[in-house]
């Protein structure tokens, strides 16, 4: 939502890097210089076994590279 009424009415606003990197890429965003990062924490519950597990796998090394979550 904020992002949608940046576009069209221009400001600023605090989004997360992943759903603004391809508009900082062709400078339809910027970063703010200075600005402060807030760093939030992620959390994931989910059975160690089961038929989904190899997609658990894929979705948490999105949020820690490298590392499988397990």
């Amino acid at each position: 939502m904020a992002r949608g009424l940046i576009e069209s009415c221009g400001g600023s606003a605090y989004l997360p890097a992943t759903l603004v990197e391809a508009d900082t890429t062709v400078r339809k965003l910027w970063r703010v210089p200075d600005a402060p990062e807030i760093l939030l924490k992620s959390y994931a519950v989910f059975p160690l076994h089961g038929e989904h597990r190899a997609l658990i796998d894929q979705l948490l090394k999105r949020f820690l590279p490298g590392d499988s979550g397990s």
